[in-house]
């Protein structure tokens, strides 16, 4: 994760000149990944966010393939022996 914050800082802002808004997502099965954070260095926004596959599957609501990611987490969590 400070490797992708890093990139976003250093050079996101370089490759995408028109971009002004970076996001570092953390998804893990329990949270905790990374402190939400936002930052701005000459106009460019950066933010840490940490979510959980079930929250994400939650946002996700309106997108045509939610179903299908709220079953696969559901199919996950039961097989999984990491969760």
């Amino acid at each position: 994760m400070t490797l992708r914050r890093e990139f976003c800082e250093k050079y996101g802002h370089r490759l995408l000149p028109t971009v002004r808004r970076f996001v570092v997502l953390g998804v893990s099965w329990n949270g905790g990944m990374i402190a939400s954070a936002d930052t701005e260095a000459e106009g460019v926004f950066l933010h840490g966010r940490d979510r959980t596959w079930k929250g994400l599957a939650a946002v996700t609501s309106s997108h045509p393939s939610a179903d299908e990611l709220r079953a696969y987490i559901e199919w996950k969590a039961t097989h999984s022996a990491a969760v």
